[in-house]
């Protein structure tokens, strides 16, 4: 064997290996055509199909982050059922194997890595598996220093839309460790109102006036009274406190209530000659 053939040799084995490989592909070009097909087939399927159960279940459940879990997850099933096809058609099921094998040494190192999106997956399960606890989409809560409606529940985050019209995406892990203030619930909310009257009015008066205005109020509770208490005894003025129920549907209606709570307080105390006093500073003469 001379030179020549020692540096030629390399070159013509990796020709031989590149024509057996592209006549393999060729050969496999059927197969790697109805592989696609199937796949692509399922994907189709799945997306389709997610819209149209998500509607149902939520027709048959309550909960609709319950339903929508649900048809994610039957999405989910469906897709991978047209890769194990697919996988088959190619007859690589048991390299497939052999990688997983692999990937599940990889992916038991990297869950530490990835720990709190597995505490989001598994608190969003915990959200949605029971129906109305600690709430629903629709409901009105107050978590992690923020109020909103509940608008969606998914596997990894809850989104909130505010009063103000902002949404807002919190990590279902924050979510599940926090305390959960769920304003809807009992269907019903409690108003107070701070009140000052000055020294001068009879206190018994005072009640009843307070009580017959707030009584027109639209909305309240029919559970519940209508109260007064008596505070202290202030600076400038008698301290009270009118407490009151209004039945509570898509969360906000309290606030509403009492700004026509105060509206209808003030006049009535006007008609009646209620004074409301305020304080006054007093400049001292030297």
């Amino acid at each position: 064997m001379n030179l020549t053939e020692t540096f030629i040799s390399p070159f013509d084995l990796l020709q031989e290996k590149i024509l057996l490989w592209y006549n393999q592909g060729l050969n496999l070009l059927p197969e790697l055509f109805a592989a696609i097909v199937v796949f692509g087939l399922f994907w189709y399927i799945s997306n389709i199909t997610e819209p149209s159960l998500k509607k149902l279940l939520s027709k048959s459940f309550t909960n609709t982050g319950l339903a929508n879990f649900i048809s994610v997850l039957i999405k989910i099933v469906i897709i991978a059922f047209g890769f194990i096809l697919a996988i088959n058609i190619l007859k690589l099921d048991k390299a497939v194997t052999s990688i997983l094998a692999g990937i599940g040494i990889i992916g038991f190192a990297l869950g530490f890595a990835f720990q709190d999106m597995a505490a989001n997956l598994v608190s969003g399960i915990a959200l949605v598996i029971r129906e109305d606890y600690p709430f629903k989409v629709g409901d009105f809560i107050e978590t992690e220093g923020l109020q909103g409606f509940v608008r969606e529940i998914d596997l990894r985050s809850t989104t909130l839309e505010t009063p103000q019209g902002h949404n807002i995406i919190i990590p279902n892990k924050k979510i599940y460790e926090s305390h959960i203030h769920n304003l809807t619930s009992l269907g019903k909310r409690r108003i107070d109102i701070d009140i000052s009257v000055d020294y001068k009015e009879d206190l018994e008066r005072v009640e009843t006036v307070a009580k017959d205005a707030i009584a027109n109020l639209s909305g309240l509770s029919p559970t519940e009274k209508v109260e007064v208490f008596y505070q202290e005894f202030g600076e400038y003025a008698v301290k009270l406190k009118l407490v009151f129920w209004v039945k509570l549907k898509e969360g906000t209606e309290h606030v509403r209530a009492r700004h026509l709570a105060i509206k209808l307080l003030k006049s009535a105390f006007d008609n009646n000659g209620i004074s409301l006093p305020y304080p006054v500073n007093k400049i001292k003469m030297i």
